[in-house]
């Protein structure tokens, strides 16, 4: 007997309280998350696929981005759906200033994120018998300290997560009851996927996988066998050409040039994991995604998840054996291995390939929602086994309740939490804001203990620039970016390159004088130092400066 059932009287109003009071949270706070690295540069996308639309269909407007033609642009490759459509709504707006412009795509980030949680709870209802399971499978997804901030700046990897949670949701739908309705459904969230990033075609690939599965274990008609699946693949085929305009030239050329490319996308930089720096570009060792995974999952939900995996994996084994596939029409047990493949074929790949990561793992967290899944089957495995039933809710509370903690500690940089396994030192060991956002709080900071009109400053990067212009207009008139270091009063600094991350180990000039840090937790990510009074002592050039003595 169900303790609780969906026909609980408190249940509905329980859960709409849950996404209005996480839609009115997000809303409020996403205006504190500064700008990253890659934003402006997607924003360009979208101007230079407009541009060619235009040009496509006749239509006599402005050109955004005269610099650049879609079919010789240098990142053609990458999915344009969002970017696009934000550019577009942005024009209709009449938006005209930067920091319009990046809050514009920061909404615009969280709400399709937030509907992507709608997709999340919907699947979560489907699999789990009764509301307790479904409140707490939502609160391991949002509760991903990492995710959870990536949510309201990400325009890609977050945007990504969004499509995926959808294709998830109708992929496991679909292969329960693949109707032409759900079909269609699937087909349309896979293409989408597909549009926000290319890595997105595991979802069709895994689809015919399972769908071929799912014929050895239900006995059907030829026509009741093809249809299904060649509605869902040509619906799929037909968005992701729709919604990525350059594959309209040679559909089936340019997506197979794309898949290629980025499958060995170069990225020229480095990263820091473990105290060592590594070119991704040259190959990583294979522990850099599981490395990251452990360190930055919260401990709790990896050990429920590792319970899921040994779950699923120990229902598997003798049907397998068996080579029978009986198992399949067992909802629960069918849903826990579709999910659990989505997690683990993907991470399998990029082991395998030696595939080009960087920035912590977050061209990865689109496995992460699956990976959610397989860690709340794991606690309803290990609850029913218990006869101490109080024990499992406990040990989720606590999980959940101190990551929530953590999380409003490190507000708003949840992008940049460690769990304990990530030892101390952290700064040290592993990249921290690689993105620079912490650049906005860095300004707010200054700006409450200097009252000077006008404070001249250099940034090391050019999140800096673009954190300076994303403030409101009357802070940033208050500041005045030097373009040479000489004559700054403040340099600010993320540490990401080797370089300063090593003089500032050293504590030498520009470090001398340091004003204030923005930490995460208690790791500092970024430092302002004061530079103005050792100007007219310092000879040679950034890299090389060494002070005179006085």
């Amino acid at each position: 007997m169900r303790f609780f059932s969906y026909s609980d009287i408190h249940f509905p109003w329980l859960i709409r309280a849950f996404f209005l009071v996480y839609l009115l949270l997000g809303l409020w706070i996403t205006p504190d998350y500064g700008v990253s690295w890659d934003e402006p540069i997607q924003r360009r996308h979208g101007m230079v696929t407009t541009d060619y639309i235009n040009r496509v269909f006749g239509i006599e407007a402005e050109r955004y981005d005269e610099a650049y033609e879609l079919e010789t642009y240098e990142h053609r490759y990458y999915g344009v759906l969002f970017t696009t459509l934000c550019f577009k709504v942005e024009r209709i707006l009449g938006l005209q200033t930067w920091r319009q412009h990046h809050l514009l795509r920061h909404y615009a980030v969280f709400l399709l994120f937030w509907t992507g949680t709608i997709a999340f709870y919907l699947l979560l209802r489907y699999r789990f018998p009764n509301w307790k399971w479904v409140l707490a499978g939502m609160l391991f997804l949002l509760l991903f300290p990492r995710l959870f901030g990536h949510s309201f700046f990400n325009v890609k990897d977050a945007v990504l997560v969004s499509a995926v949670l959808w294709a998830m949701y109708t992929m496991v739908r679909f292969l329960d009851d693949p109707r032409w309705t759900w079909a269609l459904a699937h087909g349309l969230a896979s293409g989408i996927a597909i549009d926000v990033r290319i890595v997105a075609v595991v979802i069709p690939a895994l689809t015919v996988a399972w769908w071929l599965v799912r014929l050895l274990s239900v006995r059907t008609s030829l026509a009741k066998a093809i249809i299904p699946i060649g509605v869902y693949g040509l619906v799929a085929f037909l968005v992701t050409v729709a919604g990525w305009p350059y594959l309209w030239g040679d559909p089936i050329g340019h997506l197979l040039e794309a898949y290629r490319v980025m499958g060995h996308y170069q990225w020229g930089g480095e990263v820091r994991l473990w105290g060592e720096f590594l070119y991704p570009a040259g190959g990583l060792p294979w522990y850099y995604l599981p490395s990251w995974m452990l360190i930055t999952i919260p401990v709790g939900i990896t050990l429920f998840f590792l319970a899921g995996m040994g779950r699923v994996c120990y229902r598997l084994a003798r049907p397998l054996v068996k080579l029978s596939f009986e198992w399949f029409r067992e909802k629960d047990l069918r849903t826990d291995a579709i999910l659990f493949s989505l997690f683990i074929i993907p991470v399998g790949m990029v082991l395998l390939k030696g595939s080009v990561l960087y920035d912590d793992w977050r061209q990865m967290y689109f496995v992460y929602p699956s990976y959610a899944v397989v860690a709340l089957s794991g606690v309803e495995g290990l609850h029913w086994r218990l006869r101490q039933k109080w024990l499992m809710p406990l040990l989720v509370a606590i999980t959940l309740g101190g990551t929530w903690i953590q999380m409003v500690r490190y507000h708003p940089l949840q992008h940049v939490y460690f769990n304990f396994l990530a030892g101390t030192n952290r700064e040290q060991r592993f990249e921290q804001d690689y993105w620079g956002l912490s650049y906005k709080q860095a300004f707010e900071a200054i700006l409450e203990i200097d009252t000077s009109e006008v404070i001249p400053f250099y940034c090391q990067n050019f999140p800096g620039t673009a954190n300076h212009a994303f403030l409101p207009k009357e802070k940033e008139d208050r500041f005045v970016q030097v373009w040479q270091e000489r004559g700054a009063k403040y340099y600010l600094t993320n540490y990401r390159e080797r370089g300063e991350f090593k003089r500032s180990r050293k504590g030498v000039f520009p470090f001398l004088d340091p004003v204030l840090f923005i930490k995460a937790g208690n790791t500092p990510v970024l430092g302002v130092y004061r530079v103005d009074k050792y100007w007219d002592r310092v000879e040679g050039e950034k890299g090389n400066w060494k002070l005179k003595p006085e």
